[in-house]
């Protein structure tokens, strides 16, 4: 976050004048020496006493202090005066001073979704108005929805899906089209993508994060942490595609009920928490299923996936928003394969205590049934030695991305790849790097992953593997 500060400093050289001679008496003054040739003397030359020096230089910092901070305070109390920052009112109930610094600094505009009725777009005063869960974002379930046939099987039927979210804007002359460069007849400007991005009621970017649970039950336990541990969760909006048979855990129950403790985050954030609910038994792959996660979209700032497994640190929100600027890059999208939860979060404060960099910098063929496919790995993590800012990396994750909203926008999974796992992360990864995103591993994690190894092999083991799947495809 960029600071304003008044910075004075002054240099002042100080010596003292000669001094009257020495007096005898009060009444009588010296005579004064005449210097004959040969014979002079220099006058006396005793400086003030220290204590009055300290005092004068305290005094005149002092006021140049006073000066310099009151010509700030005009210069802010004009651009406040002034009662617009790019188009919208500043008041007490508005956009606040901070705001006005915090946003101008950083170069961010403050755009809607197409609504604003052209009279500003105002954000709420957190001193008259604190933080709360009020309800402001879209929900998935409030909106028609789209037929489409499954991708693995179309004997199955036809499904209905939410539909993928495009900026307001003509339609191309071919006819509506749920993809950007299809409705748009173009690929999207870099002037255009800047302008994707809601902002919550006190003006902070909005995150989108798409969580895909195949029978998981620890993908409540996931939701609960992004928001239980997010320094602002009133920002944040989870979409999750859960797949799931009768009897599974739900991700939006909470894990005991509201009334016994309604501060739970799947509770006091339900509101913010889209889930789509298919068949178990009709699941094809992780490809698939993301694919209807990023059909959940609805035009926020950022946008994160992670996997239904995963812990997040405390103020996890506010970490990697600072990771991402720092890279200064519009297509960054920080990715990496997590490190595994055990041993990473301190269990009483939820800070992270690995400080190493995950980074993907691995590729290989592993053999399969289907033959050779390309499998990337995850370097051994270890100390970052570039610091202050993400690291370029080659590969993009699934089970880890957090990008600008459009990167969704433009780069959508699939609908047509089921029963896809080897391969989902180079179509992705080609695709969003010709498009002109760059990868990059972040310094440190924000969150970390639960694999089904070791003590967690029995835990993350419950459910059989694409449980009658096979009567379908």
């Amino acid at each position: 976050m960029n600071q304003l500060a008044t910075h004075a400093s002054a240099s002042v050289a100080s010596g003292g004048p000669p001094t009257v001679p020495h007096t005898t008496s009060r009444s009588t003054p010296s005579r004064l020496k005449r210097p004959t040739p040969g014979n002079v003397e220099a006058p006396s030359t005793h400086l003030l006493p220290p204590y009055l020096l300290l005092s004068l230089f305290s005094a005149l910092f002092v006021l140049l202090y006073a000066t310099g901070s009151f010509t700030a305070y005009i210069s802010l109390m004009e651009v406040e005066s002034e009662g617009s920052y790019r188009g919208q009112t500043m008041g007490d109930d508005d956009v606040t001073l901070y705001q006005y610094l915090f946003h101008h600094s950083n170069g961010i505009s403050f755009k809607t979704d197409g609504t604003d009725d052209g009279g500003g777009v105002k954000y709420l005063d957190e001193r008259k108005h604190p933080r709360d869960n009020r309800p402001f974002f879209p929900r998935c379930a409030d909106e028609p929805f789209l037929k489409i046939s499954h991708p693995g099987n179309a004997e199955l039927g036809l499904m209905e899906v939410p539909r993928l979210w495009v900026p307001p804007g003509p339609k191309h002359e071919s006819g509506d089209s749920e993809i950007w460069h299809k409705r748009t007849g173009k690929l999207m400007t870099p002037d255009e993508a800047a302008e994707i991005g809601t902002y919550s009621p006190w003006g902070d970017e909005t995150i989108f994060v798409a969580i895909s649970s195949y029978r998981d039950w620890q993908c409540r336990y996931t939701v609960e942490s992004i928001f239980g541990r997010a320094s602002h969760p009133e920002r944040i909006r989870v979409a999750v595609v859960e797949q799931i048979i009768d009897g599974d855990d739900k991700c939006d129950v909470p894990l005991s009920p509201c009334e016994s403790d309604p501060n739970q985050a799947l509770c006091k954030y339900a509101d913010r928490i889209d889930v789509y609910t298919m068949d178990a038994e009709k699941a094809v792959g992780p490809t698939f299923a993301r694919h209807l996660g990023h059909r959940m979209y609805r035009g926020e700032y950022f946008a994160m996936q992670v996997d239904a497994h995963v812990s997040f640190i405390t103020d996890w929100d506010v970490d990697i928003i600072a990771q991402f600027e720092s890279a200064e890059n519009e297509m960054a999208v920080l990715t990496t394969y997590l490190s595994d939860v055990t041993g990473s979060i301190d269990p009483e404060t939820g800070k992270g205590l690995r400080k190493g960099r995950p980074i993907m910098c691995d590729s290989y063929f592993e053999p399969s049934v289907q033959g050779l496919h390309m499998r990337h790995g995850q370097q051994p993590e270890a100390a970052p030695t570039i610091h202050g800012e993400p690291q370029l990396e080659p590969f993009w994750a699934a089970g880890f991305s957090f990008s600008r909203g459009h990167f969704v926008v433009n780069v959508p999974y699939d609908q047509y790849l089921p029963m896809i796992f080897q391969g989902e992360e180079i179509s992705m990864g080609m695709r969003a790097f010709t498009y002109g995103y760059d990868f990059y591993a972040p310094e440190h994690s924000v969150c970390f992953h639960m694999y089904s190894v070791g003590q967690h092999q029995k835990l993350r083991k419950k459910s059989e593997d694409f449980l009658g799947t096979r009567k379908f495809f």
